[in-house]
């Protein structure tokens, strides 16, 4: 497994002030580097965050277990109308997906939601994929991970789906173009992303996960895994199938597969 993380100023005069903030700004581009606040500021963070379906602080993040985090974030983009939706101390409650039923009448909470949902799958045949602005690498290198996972949102008929990416230093969330050309940038052959790119109502009704993939040869835990319950799809007899969904010649489990330029074609609006 790849690394798959009040001031007071006495500005008597303008030149002080002015003084002050330089020396701020300087400061925050030392510590940041440039996919730090400088990264969200050209990935318009302020400009995205109206348009966010869902916070940062509202999601459940286990690190190391990113198809598990876009999992519990495309059931929470998909359910977002519903209010039972509830967390407790003992993980998050599985919220049953497609239970609302064509005899509904959508009320005007439904019919705000986004209106379409992916999950992302992120690898190579060799497992061994550079992805820059994660935040466990130093400074503006890339992490090189086996597989990743992000969610994409598009929130209306030609909008540009919106990426969140919870292990990013990137906005969140970030513009799907932003996000695609910061965080994959030109390199090695071998470590070129390939993409899947699965609906979120089959990525919901298809992934199941036991966690076996996280073991390693001793039968530890390569990392803490999260303290809920797995997320196996018993009632549809899947079983754990973390590991179809990264090869991306596996046709078994659903997605289209395609490169870089592929998938930011595949989001263009015609």
């Amino acid at each position: 497994l790849f690394a798959d993380g009040g001031q007071q100023c006495a500005a008597t005069t303008n030149l002080r002030a002015g003084f002050s903030l330089a020396v701020i700004c300087l400061f925050v581009l030392t510590v940041t580097g440039s996919c730090g606040i400088l990264g969200a500021w050209r990935a318009g963070s302020m400009a995205t965050c109206s348009r966010s379906v869902v916070r940062k602080e509202e999601c459940v993040y286990t690190s190391c277990y990113c198809e598990e985090n876009v999992y519990l974030l495309c059931q929470k983009v998909s359910q977002k109308a519903d209010t039972s939706e509830k967390y407790d101390e003992h993980g998050p409650e599985m919220l049953q997906v497609g239970s609302h039923t064509s005899s509904e009448t959508p009320s005007s909470a439904s019919a705000e939601r986004p209106r379409r949902c992916w999950a992302i799958w992120i690898s190579n045949k060799n497992k061994q994929v550079a992805v820059w602005c994660q935040q466990k690498a130093n400074k503006d290198e890339p992490v090189f991970w086996d597989y990743h996972v992000v969610c994409a949102v598009a929130e209306g008929e030609g909008e540009e789906p919106l990426v969140y990416d919870l292990d990013s230093t990137l906005a969140f969330p970030c513009p799907l173009s932003t996000y695609f050309n910061q965080a994959f940038r030109p390199c090695a052959p071998r470590f070129a992303p390939s993409f899947r790119v699965v609906d979120a109502s089959d990525f919901l009704s298809s992934f199941s996960s036991d966690r076996s993939h996280m073991l390693s040869a001793s039968g530890s835990f390569l990392a803490p895994p999260p303290s809920y319950e797995c997320i196996l799809q018993r009632a549809r007899g899947r079983t754990s199938n973390v590991m179809q969904f990264v090869d991306m010649r596996d046709s078994s489990v659903p997605g289209q597969i395609v490169g870089l330029d592929g998938l930011l074609g595949l989001f263009t609006p015609h």
